[in-house]
């Protein structure tokens, strides 16, 4: 018979398979086994009963799920170590290091030394696998958001400015201001080279103060009406900055 193996098909997950092999004479006796480590980025393995791996002596499983990865210190202080599930399929070789309960293996045993040593020699790959998928996920969710933001942002100034403005964005300099206004051109320039503070989340919430800022003072007509106009404009940018 054959296992059923599904994996999972949510958009904004990202499946990972891994396969472990090993078929060898190790202190003078036969050992045998494969597997695969199985990693769903960047979501939590359900249930949590599953992370981790899982011995299976001759298809009977030993224990529960270990998620310590036999004890892999290297990356279970992360929160990725969480993603991570696998089998170990063991078909010649580690009975002598089965203790008494055969729940549990005895880690000084040679057999399970090497089958220790050739799992966590995968799971540096797995883990940095992973975890150069999960940065260039999150830098194209992140572009993917400030690309929506902008385009957000010029369609408020556009609205809010009633066609007088159009919002650009350029390298206008470290030196130059975060928003600089041409009224002759009908533009209002984002400085994307001013940093003033660290953050980047920090530095676009005060371009979008001094945007909105910009905004109402060169086109509302009364303090009245330039009041109400920032107003708007802080909620509507805002509104898709947070």
């Amino acid at each position: 018979m054959r296992r059923h193996i599904q994996l999972p098909t949510e958009e904004d997950i990202i499946p990972k398979l891994y396969f472990v092999k090993f078929d060898d004479i190790e202190f003078e006796s036969h050992l045998k086994f494969s597997g695969y480590f199985f990693a769903q980025v960047p979501k939590f393995i359900k249930p949590l009963e599953l992370n981790g791996v899982q011995i299976r002596l001759r298809g009977v499983g030993i224990g529960g799920y270990d998620n310590t990865f036999l004890r892999y210190y290297r990356e279970i202080e992360t929160i990725r170590w969480r993603w991570v599930s696998g089998e170990i399929f063991v078909d010649e070789g580690l009975e002598s290091a089965l203790n008494i309960d055969r729940d549990s293996f005895n880690e000084h045993d040679e057999h399970y030394k090497k089958l220790q040593s050739v799992l966590h020699d995968k799971l540096k790959t797995v883990f940095n696998d992973i975890n150069a998928t999960a940065r260039t996920s999150s830098e194209e969710k992140r572009d993917t958001k400030d690309e929506r933001l902008k385009e957000s942002m010029r369609v408020i100034v556009a609205e809010q400015s009633k066609g007088k403005f159009k919002l650009l964005q350029s390298d206008l300099g470290k030196a130059a201001p975060i928003v600089v206004v041409d009224e002759d051109r009908g533009e209002i320039i984002l400085n994307t080279a001013a940093h003033p503070l660290k953050k980047k989340k920090a530095n676009m919430i005060i371009g979008a103060v001094e945007l909105a800022y910009q905004i109402a003072k060169y086109t509302a007509k009364t303090d009245e009406d330039r009041d109400k106009l920032f107003s708007q404009l802080i909620k509507g940018i805002f509104a898709e900055l947070i």
